[in-house]
């Protein structure tokens, strides 16, 4: 009986692994039989399958092993509140590999969602009987999941030039594969809104690190000038629901000598990140500011350029700002500049 239990826990486990998570919504593993289930919701089968999936190396199993126990973005004291908290500020707690697989299994089930969406909004939109049933506002939709799509590209674009051109990441190949940096990317929502003297930035998207551990990233970037007569401008992320750091800029064209930036950030979200990301070789290569620094650019890509609005202020007023706790002295290249603003209005 025990030798039967183990060849169909070998059965189960042998059909899951070798087929994709994007098909188990149709196929329902869970529901074909409790064995199935149990092999289904396993933390060990998770383990196997998420190294498969990523196609993780030893040493990076025991890095995730390692992001695992730390327990990271969760090590916080929590603060007693009487009220409620919103959803959207409760922790994500990750601390097994089941949690990591079913975060993925819903970023492709949402993402195969929105791909047939599309698809049946195009090819059902002169049937108008049709299209009710499925969309009461096709354009809208149309337009929403374009713009997802876009963001992801230019994102996915912005992430592998960096990776490509940071000249302190490629002088040390021999510890820093760029190819291996991140798994995957999925979009969650973009919002872009743009006037003359007015910008609101905010985009979320689930990062998928080389050690194959889900960082839910969230920047917003909000700039406003008032016919230079002051500038306000500030930029933030979060990661996994909690702050890693703010960053605010005033400065007044009229008061050449006001300037004033301020840039917070918590130690502990930012030990945990740097964790999640990079091997130990790099950390113990790289100075602190040097791979603060590198996670600073890198958490830059997400804004698509925008974030260089405080840096060539800063760089106007011949100042040098703050980042981390690092003095960082802004360099950029004004054609780049220029082809970076003339993108935007293609977002």
């Amino acid at each position: 009986m025990t030798t039967t239990q183990s060849f169909d826990s070998l059965v189960a486990s042998s059909i899951l692994l070798f087929s994709h998570c994007s098909e188990w919504s149709l196929m329902k593993p869970f529901l074909i039989s409790s064995n199935f289930n149990n092999i289904f919701r396993s933390n060990e089968f998770s383990k196997q399958y998420l190294q498969n999936l990523f196609q993780l190396n030893p040493s990076e199993i025991n890095q995730l092993e390692l992001i695992l126990r730390n327990n990271v973005f969760n090590n916080k004291t929590k603060e007693k509140s009487k009220r409620k908290r919103r959803k959207a500020e409760e922790k994500i707690v990750i601390s097994n590999y089941f949690d990591i697989l079913k975060i993925y299994i819903q970023c492709c089930n949402k993402q195969n969602y929105q791909i047939t969406q599309m698809k049946d909004l195009i090819l059902n939109y002169n049937n108008k009987q049709q299209i009710d049933k499925i969309n009461n506002n096709p354009l809208k939709t149309i337009k929403n999941l374009l713009k997802l799509q876009s963001a992801n590209n230019k994102l996915n674009i912005a992430l592998n030039e960096f990776l490509t051109n940071n000249s302190l990441l490629n002088n040390n190949k021999e510890i820093f594969d760029n190819k291996k940096f991140f798994k995957e990317i999925f979009i969650q929502s973009f919002r872009h809104k743009k006037k003359i003297s007015y910008l609101d930035y905010e985009i979320e998207y689930i990062y998928f690190t080389q050690f194959g551990f889900p960082l839910f990233i969230k920047s917003g970037y909000d700039y406003e000038d008032d016919d230079n007569f002051f500038c306000n401008i500030s930029e933030s992320t979060i990661i996994n629901n909690q702050l890693l750091f703010r960053q605010e800029h005033k400065s007044s064209e009229q008061r050449a000598l006001h300037f004033e930036t301020q840039f917070n950030f918590d130690e502990q979200i930012l030990k945990d990140l740097k964790l999640c990301c990079f091997t130990k070789e790099c950390i113990d290569k790289f100075s602190e500011k040097e791979i603060d620094l590198i996670v600073y650019e890198w958490l830059q890509c997400g804004l698509l350029g925008y974030a260089n609005s405080i840096e060539r202020k800063a760089d106007d007023y011949g100042r040098a700002l703050n980042i981390f706790g690092h003095d960082f002295s802004p360099q950029h290249d004004d054609e780049e500049n220029d082809a970076i603003e003339n993108d935007e209005e293609n977002i």
